[in-house]
């Protein structure tokens, strides 16, 4: 019988005043676990020990970790899938996301639904491209017998059309009113100029090149965070030389039909750029392994480029940060696959997963480590992952803001 899985809250404070020593846990700073005792104020951190000590929570020699950060996915990003799919990132660890293309219609009641959670999950305010680009073939999709979605109502509904620098401002009003922090924008091999005039390539294009820049820099003097949507080498170069502040895939993840291979590897200029102005990536390069042209021999050969481009990356000083982008999955499955590429020790990985995302994506909070005065958020594996990584998935406790997590599973 199937199961699915409740959360409750259990709280280990009881009022603004009460402490809860944290005892017999080895916690995790930079690759090494050391035993330590933390206490838990008004659900922050410290080695202060409090005058009065209400609860004692004996991990029993677990190994802690902060919680694990998603920087790519769309599983959560409307009302429905965040009801629906809350659990799994709950039961696995995963505490901290960025959804990346919610509709601006959507936004606020998914926000809602997920400020009830505990979890911290920034949602993309609206995703642009243009009146022929990606996702509107996702979008015009339907069962067979259901009547068919004209364009014309996906757009500005679904994602927000910019075919101009003229669309810019006027779009703006669109999605302006949600106040979110992050816009994402989609370039699709914008080389390739033929593609538009194409019928094979309608609904997955891209943003013509010439309104990039303009777009990323008015979104940003709105005080937005732009991540961007590329598949090629160029699209990379466009988006980095525009300034924007995340790059939300490793071009090549996909190579289209009679396309070169050449086209997805990253030129040094655009790696260097991205590293003088700290621009960091998310590879989500294990979703390569769900689409059907990437079997056997094309599937080395994918594999073989990201490694290239990852270990140039790698060289150049370009922060690699961890998401899936896989709806049948998340970050765990994105580290594992990572590992499998040879290029980041588990250190480097594990940094990733627990630190270097979620110090991005939230810059202002005090996460990602564990330090005095910081947010009391952490997993209790039952072994140390840097010596059996397996035991990422084995978590024995989950605390967020001073809370003990408890998943409890009731029959379907």
């Amino acid at each position: 019988m199937k199961a699915i899985f409740i959360f409750c809250l259990m709280m280990l404070t009881f009022n603004s005043n009460a402490a809860t020593a944290v005892i017999n846990g080895n916690w995790y700073h930079q690759g090494i676990f050391s035993q330590q005792t933390w206490y838990i104020v008004a659900g922050k951190l410290t080695q202060q020990k409090p005058k009065t000590i209400n609860k004692t929570l004996d991990l029993n020699g677990g190994f802690v970790l902060p919680p694990y950060a998603e920087a790519h996915n769309h599983n959560l990003q409307n009302p429905w899938l965040a009801q629906n799919f809350h659990q799994r990132y709950i039961k696995d660890g995963v505490f901290y996301g960025l959804m990346m293309c919610s509709s601006h219609q959507d936004y606020k009641d998914t926000i809602n639904m997920l400020a009830t959670l505990p979890l911290s999950i920034d949602m993309v305010g609206a995703c642009i491209s243009s009146s022929d680009g990606h996702p509107l073939r996702m979008a015009i999709q339907t069962e067979p017998g259901q009547p068919e979605i004209k364009p014309t109502e996906v757009y500005d509904s679904s994602y927000v059309v910019v075919d101009s620098i003229d669309d810019i401002s006027k779009k703006w009003p669109l999605f302006a009113a949600n106040k979110s922090n992050w816009v994402k924008i989609i370039l699709v091999h914008n080389e390739q100029i033929n593609r538009r005039a194409n019928p094979k390539f309608f609904g997955v294009n891209g943003l013509n090149p010439e309104v990039v820049k303009p777009l990323v820099n008015f979104l940003q003097t709105k005080g937005l965070r732009v991540a961007a949507h590329v598949e090629s080498a160029a699209d990379y170069a466009i988006a980095v030389e525009a300034g924007v502040d995340l790059i939300a895939h490793l071009p090549g993840y996909q190579w289209w039909q009679d396309y070169s291979p050449e086209l997805y590897q990253l030129s040094d200029a655009s790696i260097g750029m991205a590293a003088a102005k700290k621009i960091p990536i998310v590879a989500t390069a294990g979703v390569t392994t769900l689409f059907k042209s990437n079997r056997d021999q094309q599937l080395v050969k994918v594999k073989a480029m990201q490694q290239h481009n990852l270990q140039r990356l790698q060289q150049a000083g370009v922060k690699v940060l961890i998401g899936s982008d896989r709806f049948d999955g998340n970050v765990l499955a994105e580290v594992d696959y990572l590992r499998s590429l040879s290029v980041f020790n588990d250190h480097q990985l594990l940094e990733m997963l627990v630190s270097d995302t979620v110090r991005f994506l939230y810059p202002q909070r005090a996460v990602g480590t564990f330090a005095e005065g910081y947010e009391a958020n952490f997993l209790v594996l039952d072994a140390n992952p840097l010596h059996d990584w397996s035991a990422l998935r084995r978590i024995q406790n989950r605390v967020w803001q001073g809370q003990l997590v408890s998943p409890l599973a009731k029959p379907n």
